[in-house]
């Protein structure tokens, strides 16, 4: 399936400019849906346009897969993670990470909850290792209440540790 995205500057105050539109030229329901929700938490049109992009480019990796969007798991985004790191030119981590951001977001706009686990795709002790790195246990054995209150304030700080990460898991591929 072939997917575009438009910008139509004309449509109203409440909706986004930018719209993912099928080969047909009908919208992606659960794409744009997401985007006019931004454009009413009145994100600025530079972050709408970035948004749209990170959606075009997963809409296109994850339509091949014929599956719906409640399917998504952590391991679904670790091969979109992968898919992200054999092409050529790689992406920066940045935006390996931005688009994952925006993927989770999506996913909790939808239903309300965070991506599920799902099966694991690659070794236990290496997801541990990750895993630790990303998020290391405190004294008390969890999550500080600092690392959770921030977590709650803003979703994508937690992303943004990662980076060192993911240039890492390049050789996992």
């Amino acid at each position: 399936m072939k997917l575009t995205l438009v910008h139509r500057p004309s449509l109203a105050a409440s909706a986004s400019p930018y719209r993912l539109l099928d080969e047909q030229g009908q919208e992606v329901a659960w794409t744009n849906a997401f985007l006019d929700a931004q454009r009413i938490r009145q994100l600025s049109i530079r972050s709408l346009r970035a948004y749209a992009y990170d959606l075009l480019h997963f809409a296109r990796w994850f339509e091949e897969s014929h599956r719906p969007l409640s399917d998504i798991s952590e391991s679904t985004l670790l091969d979109y993670v992968r898919h992200q790191l054999d092409q050529q030119p790689k992406p920066a981590p940045q935006t390996v990470n931005h688009r994952l951001g925006v993927v989770r977001c999506l996913y909790r706009f939808h239903y309300g909850r965070e991506v599920p686990a799902g099966p694991v795709s690659f070794p236990a002790h290496l997801h541990q290792a990750i895993f630790s790195r990303l998020w290391p246990a405190t004294p008390r054995g969890g999550l500080g209440p600092s690392l959770e209150a921030t977590a709650a304030r803003h979703p994508t700080a937690l992303h943004r540790r990662s980076y060192p990460v993911l240039g890492q898991l390049s050789h996992l591929s």
